[in-house]
């Protein structure tokens, strides 16, 4: 989206930090088919953004979206890796304290 002038925009709201903001140009994020945010560049006199912006913007959009996608996937392997981890060692624990148990059990009485 390109708003060469957002005086003329009814929709446009001038709340911080838009409101230094004159000419707007917007791409969003996409990867596998879902938004995962926006290129937003704002310049502070209108009329500023051409074509040529608007294709470089969308060009800029792609690797954005991946790298997103990519520290997301990152993010959540660490997370899972994480609790791998935990998991295994309760795991440990627990075989540990089954063995213990089952070797004072088989131990003969005095």
């Amino acid at each position: 989206m390109h708003l060469s002038d957002v005086a003329g925009e009814s929709e446009w709201r001038s709340a911080p930090p838009l409101d230094q903001i004159q000419s707007w140009l917007g791409v969003p994020l996409l990867a596998a088919g879902r938004v995962l945010g926006i290129l937003s560049l704002g310049s502070s006199a209108p009329h500023v953004f051409t074509t040529e912006h608007l294709r470089l913007a969308k060009s800029l959009a792609v690797p954005a979206a991946v790298a997103i996608q990519n520290a997301r996937t990152h993010e959540r392997a660490e997370i899972y890796a994480t609790e791998l981890e935990l998991r295994l060692h309760e795991l440990h624990a627990t075989q540990n304290a089954l063995k213990n148990a089952d070797n004072r059990s088989s131990r003969p009485l005095d």
